[in-house]
Formats: C-alpha cells, structure tokens, sequence
C-alpha cells in the first residue's frame, strides 16, 4: 500500500513538473475519443432509428372483393395462430379509403368523382423480429399467398434489405473507427511514456542504485499515463456535451420544428471518456515501459 501511494504521489508530481507535454498529449487523446464519441453519438442515433424502422415494420395482405365477414374471421385467426406473427390489424375497405384520403391531403378531391369504393379490405401484419430478414419473408408470404381469399401480398422486401444493410454498414464502420482510434490514443500514450521514461534517467539510475525494483520504478509511469487518458477523456466529454448543448439547444431554437430530428446521447457516455481514455493509456503506458530496457 504504501509503494502504490508513493507511486501516485510521484505519477502527480511528474505529471504537473512536465504539464505543457502532458496537457498536450492530453489534448490529442481528447481529439481521438472525440472523434469517436461523435461517431458513436451519431451511430447510436442511426441504429435506433433503423430499430424504430424494423418495430414499425409489416406486411400488408390483400384480400379478394367480395369475401365475406366469416371468411376474413377464419382468415384473421388463422394469420394470429401463426408463431412468427406479432401482431395483426384489420382494415376495413372504408378504413382504407380514410386512410387514402388523409393521405392525399387537398388532392383527396379526385376520390369524390368515384362512385364506388375500389380499395380491398387488408391485414396489417407486424413479424417477429427473427423472421426480419428478406430470405425468411419470401417463404412466409409464400405460404400467406396459398391461403384462400388472399389476393396480393406487400412487404417492400427491397426497403427492408436497405435497412439490414445500413445497420450492418454502421457496425462495421464503428467497429473500423474505433479500432482505429484505441491504436491512436494508446500509441500516443505509449510514445509520451517513452519520452517521459528517457527524460527522467538520472532519476532512474539514482532509484536502481538505491535498490528499486523494475517494478517500483514503473509504477510511476504507469498512473502517469493513466492520469494524462483520464484528463483527455475528460476534456473529451466535456467538448461532447458542450458541442450538444451549443448545436442541438441552439438549433432547437433557431427551428423548433426539426425537434424529431434532434440527436439523443447514448446514456453513460460522458463517463465512458475519463474511462476509456484512462484503460487505454494505461495499455499504451504498459508497453512503453515494458519496451524499454535499463
């Protein structure tokens, strides 16, 4: 206990005596996780819009003109018994033809020329998620399309390959990033501790000829380079919240009318800056000094 005390005290001495290279090493793991953050802030939002997307996905079923009440009933208890459905709603031809005219807003106008209701009676189905995937649809709404008195079956299968291909786009493209960036913040960590480590030799020599150990000599440099991963990570989430609160609350005001568009934090974030930048300097500071031979 009394070795990882003198260790801290040291690490914090060290670190405010060098504080213009530490402050600026500090900076660029800020610039590194900021980057990132951004990155994740921003996939974070466009995966829960592709989440919103999928819950509020269905498939629209058809029904013949002129099927009875008893027939669509059988139908409706026959689609509801099925495992992979969540859930169904019925939609009368009347319903429809509501829906259509609120749709078209002012043109609803052509509607008043036709005399007789053109539109069919439908179910609206929502799937499971597992079953979201085009391959799987296909063979569902083959099977639907078999069942009598079905007539047509929509389910914008080129739509719903649009969506898993961006989602899979944006965890490929946080996994780059963010490897990426770790390489930097640790590589940065790693080239300060070698600097710091043969600046300080005299120091070195003067401890090993008193008997420290290898160990003893880079616990220093290790809570160093936590402490500098700590500092950028907190002046990372500190640049993140104030760029979110600058942007987003500004742009709110200036157009009230984008509110839907406006970008939520994932929760916990600005605690995982100070972390991430700590752990990943730490790894950086490890190899540094493990690196190094005296």
């Amino acid at each position: 206990m009394r070795n990882v005390m003198y260790s801290l005290e040291t690490a914090c001495s060290n670190t405010w005596r060098d504080k213009w290279m530490n402050l600026l090493s500090a900076f660029l793991i800020c610039s590194g996780l900021a980057i990132f953050g951004s990155f994740l802030i921003l996939s974070f939002n466009m995966e829960s819009a592709v989440r919103k997307w999928f819950n509020d996905f269905s498939i629209v079923i058809y029904l013949n003109k002129g099927i009875s009440s008893d027939e669509e009933e059988a139908l409706k208890n026959f689609f509801i018994q099925d495992s992979d459905v969540l859930s169904l709603r019925y939609i009368s031809k009347e319903e429809a033809l509501l829906e259509l005219k609120d749709m078209l807003g002012a043109g609803s106008r052509v509607l008043e020329s036709v005399e007789e209701n053109p539109l069919p009676s439908s179910f609206e189905i929502k799937m499971k998620r597992e079953i979201l995937i085009p391959a799987l649809l296909r063979q569902k709404t083959a099977l639907f399309s078999k069942v009598p008195g079905v007539n047509e079956i929509q389910f914008g299968e080129e739509w719903l390959e649009s969506l898993i291909r961006t989602s899979m786009i944006l965890k490929s493209l946080l996994l780059i990033t963010g490897t990426a960036l770790a390489s930097t913040v640790i590589f940065i960590s790693y080239g300060t501790i070698r600097i710091l480590f043969y600046r300080r030799m005299d120091e070195i020599e003067t401890l090993k000829l008193l008997g420290a150990t290898r160990r003893f000599i880079r616990m220093p440099f290790l809570m160093e380079g936590m402490i500098i991963g700590t500092a950028g990570g907190a002046l990372c989430s500190l640049s993140l919240f104030a760029s979110y609160r600058l942007v987003s609350l500004r742009l709110m005001e200036l157009m009230p009318s984008l509110k839907a568009f406006l970008v939520t934090m994932p929760e916990g974030i600005f605690f995982y800056g100070p972390a991430a930048g700590a752990v990943l300097s730490f790894i950086g500071s490890y190899f540094a000094v493990g690196k190094i031979k005296y």
